[in-house]
């Protein structure tokens, strides 16, 4: 999914530059509208409220930093890059405190500008999954309180209103005080029980909501708008539980849901007496939020090729149960790492991890929760070193492919990248490193050897040949074959073997 970004400045030229670049050299990104002075750049943020604006900051009738300060004000969710020159970079730094990302100086280098737009997709898919779980979050609350028949506010309603059109429900029981592995761990038991059932519903690309309305019983809420049946992993679903956790859980038949008043009545059927455990939900929140931070920032390290910052990242994670959290906190925060490593190896490599960490013995101390720990991460990163050194071959094997398919037409690092669903910056890196040469160079000789046979072998003109192997401009195709062959193009049809 790319985010869209607008370009601000009134030099025309700076913004096709800009488009170019953008277009050519990332995968991330997508410019989705210009304007060429601060107030028409406004209201182009306010109707489009894209990601990112790069903006300059002399422009007429608002400048950058006034765009800046008018976009914070008004909460605008577009985070802001300053195009300045030197002597305005004093001023230019005056809108950090608006929230700009970064500056860039004009003339600006196509490396710089990359990097700036790789560190700025980060910044904001962050934070667009931060906001994905705060909406799950609040949508939970909201189904609790609506199984619970507790109060709910305004936006709660409109919520469940969304959530119910189209879903089934039914309920889990019995999940703890049968003999399982974490009977007496709730907040672990819940985090367990929840990662399951989601790796079992996302396999089959089902969209469910859980939530625990007691220690032993949780009610799930299941998309059904496109099926007339409970989806088949469901009957699956005890036996699943029962294996991996222990206990006699049960799964109580879904019902259709037609009204969102049908939540509290069907709870009551099921939820006697009883309170939810509020210390037990608080861990557990603290706990989901933990787990997604680490997973979708250990799996973008994995996206960049970053596993250096992956291991030290891992590494730091480790030192952190081992110094700060406290001792009854650590078999869970283990476990919770361990699942997070478990559902990368899935996730990239297709595999699943078979995760060593023992749930069935709780009196294990620190040091020896951190072992079974280690032992995992141990594991997991020799078999994702292994799957990056033969991922990266045939990735660069995907890559020449698309060269030979493409290189008489659009064939640039960004429509490489996007082919094999890499980070463009990283692509060009590891091509360099299993090559010896650059991308552009590659693709460069490639079309020169191309040219050597047409010009050798046929009677096409210069700018016949020119275009057939990707050049829009035959004096620039001129220039770059004297200067990688080292004559003219007419000059070598005369001579090849010069």
């Amino acid at each position: 999914m790319k985010e869209q970004v607008v370009l601000i400045d009134d030099e025309r030229y700076m913004r096709m530059g800009l488009q170019k670049l953008i277009a050519e050299h990332t995968v991330s990104w997508q410019v989705a509208g210009e304007a060429s002075n601060g107030e028409e750049g406004l209201r182009l943020i306010e109707e489009l409220q894209p990601s990112l604006a790069i903006v300059d900051i002399r422009m007429p009738m608002m400048d950058g930093i006034e765009l800046a300060r008018e976009v914070y004000n008004r909460g605008l969710p577009t985070r802001i890059v300053i195009l300045t020159g030197f002597k305005d970079f004093e001023y230019a730094r005056s809108a950090i405190k608006f929230g700009v990302l970064d500056f860039l100086l004009k003339p600006c280098a196509e490396e710089d500008l990359v990097r700036t737009l790789d560190q700025a997709f980060a910044i904001v898919d962050k934070e667009r999954r931060q906001r994905h779980l705060n909406t799950r979050l609040l949508e939970e609350n909201a189904l609790r309180n609506a199984f619970l028949g507790l109060p709910l506010e305004g936006e709660q309603r409109q919520l469940l209103e969304r959530l119910t059109a189209g879903s089934i429900c039914c309920f889990l029981t019995e999940l703890s005080g049968s003999g399982g592995k974490l009977d007496g761990e709730t907040a672990l038991l819940h985090f367990a029980v929840r990662n399951i059932v989601e790796e079992m519903a996302e396999s089959k690309r089902s969209r469910m909501h859980m939530v625990m309305l007691r220690h032993d019983i949780a009610a799930l809420l299941i998309d059904a708008a496109d099926t007339s049946s409970p989806p088949d992993w469901l009957e699956r679903l005890a036996e699943t539980l029962t294996r991996l956790l222990g206990g006699c859980p049960k799964l109580i038949p879904a019902r259709e849901i037609l009204r969102a008043e049908q939540l509290a009545e069907l709870a009551a059927t099921v939820v006697s007496n009883g309170t939810r455990d509020e210390e037990s939900a608080v861990e557990l929140e603290e706990l989901l939020n933990r787990s997604q931070m680490l997973f979708q920032e250990w799996y973008d390290l994995i996206g960049e090729g970053n596993l250096d910052m992956l291991k030290e990242r891992a590494a730091a994670e480790w030192r952190r149960l081992q110094e700060e959290v406290p001792s009854h906190a650590v078999r869970r925060c283990v476990y919770m790492i361990a699942t997070a490593l478990d559902k990368l190896s899935r996730r990239v490599m297709n595999e699943p991890l078979e995760q060593s960490v023992s749930l069935s013995a709780p009196e294990l101390g620190r040091e020896e929760s951190l072992r079974e720990l280690q032992h995992v991460i141990d594991r997991f990163f020799v078999r994702l070193d292994a799957w990056q050194l033969e991922h990266n071959r045939n990735t660069i094997r995907q890559v020449m492919e698309f060269v030979e398919l493409h290189y008489a037409g659009a064939c640039n690092l960004s429509a490489a990248a996007e082919h094999v669903h890499f980070n463009p910056t990283y692509l060009s890196t590891m091509f360099k490193k299993e090559t010896g040469e650059g991308f552009a160079n590659y693709v460069t000789k490639r079309r020169m050897t191309q040219a050597k046979l047409l010009l050798a072998n046929t009677n096409l003109k210069i700018t016949e040949i020119s275009s057939k192997i990707g050049y829009d401009d035959p004096n620039y195709f001129t220039r770059t074959f004297r200067k990688v062959c080292g004559v003219a193009p007419n000059q070598f049809r005369k001579e090849p073997s010069s």
